[in-house]
């Protein structure tokens, strides 16, 4: 099962703002008039890659979450539950930009759902008896989005929401989602401000990553930064790593990790730091970067230094001739790390 590791948020209450909200009833369409203050990002458009496409599975007959994701329609909630007794989900979304186009779907008279009259936050409550339940909306001028679910008045456990297509669960429980960086238009310019233009060496996965029969550290860029650890056998390994950037870190999250793995971001978004014990699976992590001119990478082996020979980079192979070691944007090869 794939756990993503999501910023997490403070926890909203249910109640926003008394007077703040207008509520909707399952009919109603909430629109939104024109802003005239102009900002970069003023379509639904361009957010990560891993909330897109509807969840397989949405079906009351046999499952019980929260499913959310994102396509050309916007976004998506729906939310159900195995079984004919009452269930109670409840929700609250927050961002810095506007919600418009919010619509209710499939909700009944016991159901509520409220926009703030900011059109910053979205709240609901839908008493679910196993049909299917939800919303749907765009966003406007959203740097991001703060979701935090219950479930018959608790915190939603993470493996009860399901994200996009390859089912994603969130670390935790409020959570938030960062659009995918597009090129800056404010008066603070940056060179590289979107994730593309990283050399041609450390693009491409490379070939054989396989737990069975390999043991390295392989780290590649595509749509994105992806670093992955294995090794061959059920022993314990331990691989750690330290990634800094005076850019920033955006969308980062870690695959296929377990209770023991470790996996944090920075408060400012300048360094990563990860330790993946690791029984012979894949553990790893994937991340964007914004405004970042080069990035150091730093890697550990059962404590030790990796060797530059176990860590492989893009799908030529590449090895580092140090760790830790750089990758510049213009490089034409690994450097070593001042």
């Amino acid at each position: 099962m794939r756990r993503r590791r999501i910023a997490a948020v403070s926890v909203l209450g249910v109640a926003l703002v008394a007077g703040s909200l207008v509520v909707a009833s399952s009919s109603a369409l909430a629109t939104s008039a024109p802003r005239s203050t102009s900002c970069s990002i003023p379509d639904d458009n361009h957010w990560p890659s891993w909330v897109q496409g509807r969840p397989a599975g949405i079906d009351p007959h046999t499952t019980s979450a929260i499913y959310m994701w994102h396509d050309d329609g916007g976004w998506h909630i729906r939310v159900t539950h195995h079984g004919s007794n009452l269930r109670t989900f409840a929700g609250q979304l927050n961002t810095g930009g506007a919600f418009v186009n919010a619509h209710a779907v499939g909700l009944e008279k016991s159901d509520q759902f409220q926009i703030s009259s900011d059109r910053h936050a979205i709240t609901f409550v839908f008493k679910n008896y196993g049909s299917i339940d939800g919303i749907d909306f765009h966003t406007s001028c959203a740097p991001s989005i703060q979701f935090s679910y219950q479930s018959d008045g608790a915190e939603s456990p993470p493996s009860g929401i399901v994200i996009g297509k390859d089912a994603t669960h969130p670390s935790s429980d409020p959570f938030e989602v960062d659009r995918v960086p597009t090129v800056t238009t404010t008066t603070t310019a940056c060179q590289a401000a979107t994730d593309d233009r990283w050399p041609s060496w450390t693009q491409g996965r490379p070939a054989g990553i396989d737990p069975h029969t390999t043991s390295a550290i392989y780290m590649w860029h595509d749509d994105g930064w992806h670093i992955r650890v294995t090794h061959k056998g059920s022993n314990l390994r331990t691989f750690s790593g330290q990634l800094t950037t005076t850019g920033k870190f955006v969308n980062a999250h870690p695959v296929q990790l377990e209770k023991s793995d470790a996996f944090q971001v920075s408060n400012d978004k300048h360094g990563i730091t990860f330790m993946f014990k690791n029984y012979g699976l894949i553990d790893g992590l994937d991340f964007h970067t914004t405004c970042a001119p080069s990035i150091k990478f730093s890697f550990q082996s059962d404590g030790g230094e990796s060797p530059t020979d176990r860590i492989v980079i893009g799908k030529n192979g590449v090895h580092p001739p140090t760790d830790p070691f750089l990758v510049d944007r213009n490089s034409t090869g690994p450097t070593p790390a001042p």
